[in-house]
């Protein structure tokens, strides 16, 4: 049941008059419900309205009518409206004051600004309550209240790091950030206060339903503010401002060697950010060392595994191994770029025989036989299957130097064997022979590009 403010107009259930504007109290039945209020007259009456009973139980309710201080002095109601008035208009402005009292207690009630003045200083300053809350001997002296009140910024009272005092003022300007208040131009959900910009003071005469959804708007705005100070806590902890300018250089002096690193360690950082924001700064370090960690394991088990494949069981032989496969990695870099500038020698073409499989007596028979200038370029011309190819196939065949049976051959080979892997099947072992590793592995990736494998 809603309590009855000082100063409240309350109407009769029964008469529906202003009750307070005619008599000093009212009568609160506290059974029914809603509140139902009824004058002494129709009190006296004993009126029946609705479910309400003339022997229901009731109080008693005053307006503030009543005298504190004895049979002549203000009343409860005068005092409340004199401390508010005071509040409003300041110590001093007894004539505004005075009004106030006047206009809210009505004409009947005069009380000059004098009498205002005089009941003030007796009742707050003068009496037992002045003394004890007013020092007498601290007025007059100033006081700065600009040191020793001031809030210091959030940065400051052990949240997180330190705001970043190594970017510009022109890195600032252009990421609206304002380093000295470790605050944002704009804000996370910039147009939050529209919640609570329309909202008015609450009145006597507000519903409930009003006031609880004024209630919800604020507790949308509250939300949105801390939504804001995690954000900004979650930046202080891992230095994303400092972090963003490094990796969004705007001058070459603030360059770094972001570009040398590993490409696949910056993809794993670049997707494992999002983690951040529910780690402390300390938890994603320790997280981000664990994930280094595993993929150095995996790195050398992969190693390991290759030792084994080629019949390595001793990590001493390893070595040597190492250096070896270091060797025919260089030695076919060399041959492809012999190869690409149409000048190869008896001996590359020696070596790329010998991986395929060649005789010698293929060698010595390309080697001595004359090329004409043109023949790399024409070498498919008018082969079988030459008009189904498309011309970056054409190419392609013209690089790898195969046929184009051998190629569509090739392709049909890993097209099914992708098929097979995609439905889940078995696939069969369709390796073509005289198609190396390096070849598939070349043909595979372009037929990803093409679009004819979209996973594997």
């Amino acid at each position: 049941m809603a309590e009855i403010q000082i100063g409240q107009k309350v109407k009769c259930s029964n008469c529906t008059e202003d009750i307070f504007s005619v008599f000093q109290v009212l009568i609160q039945c506290t059974v029914c419900s809603p509140q139902l209020n009824l004058c002494p007259d129709c009190f006296a009456l004993n009126c029946d309205i609705g479910q309400h009973q003339g022997d229901h139980p009731y109080k008693v309710v005053d307006n503030g009518g009543f005298t504190v201080l004895g049979k002549d002095s203000w009343t409860a109601r005068e005092y409340l409206h004199l401390l508010d008035s005071v509040e409003q208009y300041g110590c001093g402005n007894w004539e505004d004051v005075s009004l106030k009292i006047k206009k809210l207690e009505g004409a009947s009630v005069k009380r000059c600004p004098e009498d205002v003045q005089a009941e003030f200083c007796q009742r707050f300053i003068d009496s037992t309550l002045g003394k004890r809350t007013w020092n007498e001997e601290l007025r007059g002296h100033a006081r700065d209240h600009t040191q020793c009140n001031i809030v210091p910024p959030a940065s400051s009272q052990g949240v997180g790091p330190e705001t970043p005092n190594n970017i510009s003022l022109h890195e600032s300007i252009m990421l609206g950030y304002m380093p000295k208040r470790d605050d944002f131009e704009a804000e996370f959900d910039n147009h939050g206060e529209s919640l609570v910009s329309q909202l008015n003071d609450p009145t006597p005469e507000e519903e409930d339903l009003d006031l609880s959804l004024k209630v919800a708007h604020i507790e949308l705005y509250k939300n949105k503010l801390r939504e804001r100070e995690r954000r900004k806590k979650v930046a202080r902890e891992h230095q994303l401002i400092s972090q963003f300018f490094k990796e969004n250089p705007v001058i070459n002096e603030r360059k770094v060697s972001f570009s040398k690193k590993r490409k696949d360690k910056n993809d794993l950082l670049e997707r494992l950010k999002i983690v951040s924001e529910f780690q402390t700064v300390d938890e994603h370090k320790a997280f981000m060392r664990t994930v280094a960690k595993e993929r150095e394991i995996k790195q050398r088990i992969k190693e390991l595994q290759r030792f084994r494949k080629n019949g390595i069981v001793k990590l001493k032989d390893s070595h040597d191994f190492e250096i070896q496969r270091l060797k025919r990695i260089r030695r076919k870099k060399e041959l492809n770029k012999r190869a690409d500038l149409g000048c190869d020698s008896p001996i590359s073409i020696k070596s790329e025989d010998l991986s395929n499989g060649a005789s010698p007596m293929m060698f010595n028979q390309s080697a001595h036989s004359p090329k004409p200038p043109d023949e790399k370029a024409t070498s498919i011309n008018g082969l079988p299957g030459f008009d189904l190819l498309s011309v970056n196939e054409r190419r392609l065949c013209t690089n790898l130097k195969l046929t184009p049976a051998h190629y569509i051959s090739y392709k049909t080979c890993l097209l099914t064997h992708h098929l097979q892997k995609k439905k889940g099947q078995t696939p069969k072992p369709l390796n073509p022979a005289g198609l190396d590793k390096n070849n598939r592995k070349i043909i595979f990736q372009f037929l990803m590009r093409a679009g004819w494998i979209t996973a594997y």
